[in-house]
């Protein structure tokens, strides 16, 4: 299989168009324009590519490893310095997690939980930002027939999300999460959550677990 390296130089020199594009945001270092042009190449190749390319699990991740190869390219042909710190892997910390209770959003009845956190490098990529419930034990809080559940069943809520900026911050990013998504039998009840952030799939942080209490 043909490297997707090659295949970006093949295009290079096959249409102009795409060249000049390329170039032109260089000479600018218009990161924005770069992430936009590089993920349309890849997406459009990327039945050739497939996911047969060892370590790499998502479009994202093959973008921007092409994004460190284009930079670093550019920079030692021109002899500049500084675009290369666009193009460093996705980081994210979540700063701190806070959370209303007994609070509605359309007719529901829930609670709202505020996240504070910042990504890096990660302009114009899909983030996620979820929520994981568990038992009061740490064992996950599992049920396929709530209306707010994972791929593999555990009780969640999750929002995705585009940063802006290379460097963005969000002070309150709100998630409600209503009552009887939990699906509890009648009593008292402590659960437990966690929130976590995401490069797409990647993992970049996780916040200490909170624990709740209910009456049902």
């Amino acid at each position: 299989m043909t490297d997707y390296r090659q295949l970006y130089e093949q295009e290079r020199q096959r249409n102009s168009r795409f060249k000049d594009a390329i170039d032109y945001s260089l000479d600018n270092k218009d990161t924005t324009t770069i992430v936009g042009i590089l993920k349309r190449f890849i997406s459009n190749i990327r039945m050739e590519l497939g996911d047969r390319i060892p370590g790499f699990r998502t479009l994202d991740e093959l973008v921007s490893d092409l994004f460190r190869y284009v930079a670093q390219r550019w920079e030692s042909r021109v002899h500049t310095t500084g675009l290369m710190s666009n193009f460093a892997n996705p980081t994210g910390m979540i700063e701190s997690v806070w959370v209303d209770h007994n609070v509605t959003q359309n007719g529901q009845y829930g609670m709202y939980i505020h996240t504070k956190f910042s990504v890096q490098n990660m302009q114009g990529c899909a983030g996620n930002l979820s929520i994981y419930f568990y038992l009061n034990d740490g064992r996950p809080l599992i049920d396929f027939h709530s209306s707010h559940h994972s791929d593999e069943g555990q009780v969640a809520t999750g929002e995705e999300f585009t940063p802006p900026y290379s460097n963005s911050t969000y002070n309150d990013y709100s998630l409600f999460m209503p009552y009887d998504a939990f699906r509890l039998t009648s009593g008292k009840h402590t659960l437990r959550y966690q929130v976590s952030l995401f490069n797409d799939v990647t993992p970049l942080d996780d916040s200490e677990t909170f624990s709740f209490t209910m009456t049902i």
